[in-house]
This record gives C-alpha cells, structure tokens and sequence, in this order.
C-alpha cells in the first residue's frame, strides 16, 4: 500500500498528534477551551490533495456583510490533512469549504456540527465546480441587491440586472440554500432551499417565489426507457412517495406544484392523485419533445409557496389537437381528462389502488360506459392498464369501441392457442391479432392497439413489445356495432368476456401512435418507472 493511503488511515491518530502540538489557544498549560477540526482532502485522482485552501465557516454565513476569522483558515499538508481550531466559546454549526486555487476544484461540507472536541470530517474528494442560475424576485432590488451561498465564500451583486444572475465557481453537490439580500438590511431572503449542484454544469433556480425545487432528469437511454427516436407532446408520468419528496414542504393538496423548462417558462400538468397522508402522488407533466437516447434532458419541479393557487390543466396536457379523443385515468371518478369530457357512467366497479394513483376494480357483470364512439376515427390508437384475476370461458373484455375496435385478455378460442389479442370490425368480419401467453394471475400489463388508415397498417403491443403486425385491406366499420365504449364487458351489464381484476389508464387516440410513444408509455408508467429520474 502506498504511504499516502497508510496517511490517510491513520488520520486520526495523527490529527490527535497535531493537536497536542499546535495549539494556538493553550492557557495555562491546557488545551480544554478548544476544539479542533480535523480531515482530510484527495485530488480528483484519488490521491491526497496538498495546498488546498480549507475555510470554517459559519453555516449562515454572509460572505457580503460578515469576514471569516483568521484562525478559520488552514492549508492542507503534504499527506492532503488540515486541522482547524477554535475556542470552545464559538461552538456551533458550520461549513468546510475547500479551494485548490491551481486546479480550481472545491469541495462543499455544509452543517458541520462543531461542540466536541475533536470534531473528525471524512476524508472527501475535491471536484470541478458548477454555477448557479438564479432567476431573481420581483421585489429584487437590482442595485444594492445580491445573491450568496450561505456558509460558503459565493455570492454576486445584481449590477442592474432584473431577470437573473449567475454565480459561478459553486462545489458540486448539495447546496443548502441560495440566499437574497440587500447591502443596507438585515433581512435575508431564501430564494431556494437545497439544489444540488452538478460537476461542470449549471443548476437553474427557476420561479424563485418557491422554496424548494428538483432537476428531474429523463433518461431514454439503454440504461433507462431505451427510446432511440425523439417523442413529440408526451405527458410524463412524475411519481412522488416519502423515498423521493418531503410532503410537508408543499401544500396539503399539492396546489403549489409547478414545472418548468430551463427557459423558466411553464410547462403544463395534471394532478391525478395527490395523497399527503399516504405520501404519494402522481402528476401528468406534458414535454414538447422528449428527446431519443438522452439522458441529460431535465424540466423542473418546484414548490413550497403559500400563495400559489392551484393551476392543473387536464385538458391542455391531454390536448386534442394532439389526438387525444379520451383519457380515462379511471381513479376515483371516471372522468375524461381531455376537453371532449366524456364521462363514463359506473355499473358496479370500485375504485382500488392501481398502477397509477387508483384504479377501477371490476367483479363478473361489471362494467363502465362512456357514451359513443370517439368520433369513429379510421385511425386509431386504444391503450390500457390490465390487471386479469381471472379468465372468462371465452376472454375479457379491457376496453371496446362498440365492438368494432377492442383489445382482450386470455381469449380461449380454437382449442386455447390464442390469448391476450387486439381486434377490429371490418365487412362484418373481426380480424384479429393475438399475443399467445395467457396473463391472468401475472399482474399488470400495458396493452396497445393501433390501426393507421392511412399506410393501412395494424400494429399489436403488449408491455412495450410489439407482437403482432400487418397489413389492412378494408377500413374500420362502425356499422352495425354498438353506440357506447365498454369497459370490463362486451355488453353493458352483460357477463359474456366479463372482466375481473383491474383496469387502470385507458386512453383513445384518433392516429396510430408510434412504436416510440407506445414503447415510453410503458417504460414511464410501469411501477419501476424507466423514465425518470428523481432523487
């Protein structure tokens, strides 16, 4: 092993050495009225980092208005070690700062809790820095205003400026709070409580009336939802429990909610389900573009302002100059969530828990119907979360456009080689693609069917995968079929191809949506979203 690693093992008994011998504070012979800070600091190779700058200071710390002592500062040694000591009356929190002044690399250790001695910090790893974009308030005043990091040596005045400032130089990582003030008050303002701050890149404080805020990043990589072709108008299901968000920060309703793009403009979203109690959420946010093979695409999640009115718009997520003929997030209520506002009426079903927020729970018999038939569309795009129970004699029935257009799970017909298919009515025939696994008793599944008028083409998914496809030859016909879209039966309140289990998301789009956009449904709306990122 090399000498430094034996250094930085012993660590701690050498700082204990450096501290018998070092004190500037003895009285009397005594050390007791100290305490020491000691640590130590490696390179962005690993090794130990040598000449490195290392500040204690105060954890609300205004680099403007306030000085740092002079004993708050040491300079790491050869073995990359630093020792700060200060008198026992100036114990408190802090923050440990680090600067290789010749490689430009920083560190950041925000509240570092100073009342014992000695006071060990864990050896960490300077990195490059970042920047912070901040958007500014109102009420800034952009001549003896500025922004600053408390606890560190950041900050910048506004210099006329009245839309943002940008402070550059930021250790990556967690950043406790991006701070307002002015040169002639005491008031300080918190624009934004902790962001994290990546390496080489810059972190925008978008809306800086919210308190709290989040980079939510979409990966559609192999290592994510392994979409290679960009999506255009994609509602983004964002998922929020106890492990990814502190519910308390935000209002009881989620009302204060918002996001944004780095432009700070606005994007739109509808809440389906916001459940402080239980600590879960599901929010629908619609990206222009969500682009292919990319994983450093991000929007912005804010919150935390108590005078923020709620502002969710289901109808401008779901848009239907974007093809939506219906959206049924089937929760507590059955309603559409386009603007066409077609409500399903219930015949028996229950809400349940679902794969989204709630889910409908269907018995033999029951059934949900939503009057006609979404404008008869010749191309089509059906869509649903499944959950089968169990199987029907002959198949159950997810959702059916007056029998003219219908997907079905576990279909036993000729002899039971069939299964989970997709169909449509044309001529008076059903032509049928099928997906030859039985799923009922295997949990959820993402069923997609789509016909394009047009290339006269039919495609057949299951769970992201496209299983079936292949030419038409004769449209779509909407005659002689039934007048109403059925969910869970074949008929209203009939028990032929009833369905038993739970259907969740079923969606109705006039166009045949791509393999891409079918494929991103799945892998964002699975509970293991593949999408996105959000720590």
């Amino acid at each position: 092993m090399k000498h430094w690693k034996w250094m930085l093992l012993l660590l701690p008994c050498v700082l204990c050495t450096m501290q018998c011998s070092m004190d500037p504070f003895v009285e009397d012979g005594s050390s007791s009225e100290i305490i020491a800070i000691n640590g130590g600091i490696l390179d962005t190779e690993g090794k130990p980092a040598s000449d490195v700058i290392v500040y204690l200071i105060p954890f609300q710390h205004d680099p403007v208005k306030e000085s740092i002592d002079s004993f708050c500062i040491d300079t790491t040694n050869g073995q990359g070690i630093y020792q700060i000591k200060i008198p026992k009356a100036k114990a408190g929190v802090y923050s440990i700062q680090a600067v290789d002044m010749l490689e430009r690399t920083r560190l950041l250790h925000p509240e570092v809790r100073v009342f014992v001695d000695p006071v060990i910090i864990s050896t960490d790893t300077l990195r490059k820095p970042g920047s912070i974009k901040v958007y500014l308030p109102d009420s800034a005043d952009v001549i003896n205003g500025y922004v600053y990091l408390p606890g560190t040596t950041r900050y910048k005045h506004l210099n006329g400026s009245n839309r943002f400032v940008v402070l550059d130089s930021v250790p990556a990582g967690l950043i406790p709070a991006v701070t307002y003030a002015e040169d002639n008050s005491t008031i300080r303002t918190v624009i934004r409580y902790e962001i994290v701050i990546p390496e080489s890149d810059t972190f925008v404080v978008t809306m800086p009336s919210w308190l709290y805020s989040r980079q939510l990043f979409l990966n559609t990589t192999a290592t994510g939802a392994q979409v290679p072709r960009n999506v255009l108008n994609f509602p983004v299901l964002v998922r929020l429990t106890a492990a990814n968000f502190e519910f308390s920060q935000a209002k009881t309703d989620g009302s204060d909610i918002r996001f944004t793009k780095n432009d700070n403009s606005l994007l739109y979203y509808e809440i389906e389900t916001w459940d402080a109690s239980a600590n879960q959420a599901a929010i629908w946010v619609k990206v222009d573009t969500v682009y292919g093979n990319n994983n450093t695409q991000n929007i912005h999640m804010a919150w935390g302002s108590s005078s923020a009115a709620g502002v969710t718009d289901a109808a401008a997520v779901f848009d239907t100059s974007h093809a939506y003929r219906g959206v049924w997030h089937l929760g507590k209520n059955l309603q559409d969530a386009t603007i066409n506002s077609v409500s399903g009426t219930n015949y028996g079903t229950e809400d349940s828990p679902g794969i989204i927020g709630y889910s409908r729970k269907f018995d033999i018999g029951d059934s949900i119907r939503i009057p006609g038939l979404a404008g008869t569309p010749p191309s089509i795009t059906l869509s649903a979360w499944a959950n089968l129970e169990m199987t029907d004699d002959s198949g159950s029935e997810v959702v059916s456009v007056g029998n003219a257009v219908l997907l079905r799970m576990d279909d036993t017909r000729f002899n039971n080689t069939w299964g989970t298919m997709a169909s449509f009515h044309s001529n008076n025939t059903h032509y049928d693609f099928v997906y030859r696994q039985y799923l009922a008793k295997t949990g959820w599944h993402h069923i997609a069917f789509t016909i394009d008028n047009i290339t006269a083409k039919q495609y057949f998914y299951v769970d992201g995968i496209l299983h079936d496809s292949g030419a038409i030859t004769t449209p779509i016909n909407y005659t002689g079929v039934g007048k109403n879209i059925l969910l869970g039966s074949r008929g209203q309140g009939s028990t032929i191809y009833s369905f038993t289990g739970l259907i969740d998301e079923v969606r109705i789009s006039r166009a045949a949506l791509s393999y891409d956009y079918i494929k991103l449904c799945y892998m964002n709306q699975k509970s293991s979203d593949a999408l996105v990122v959000n720590e």
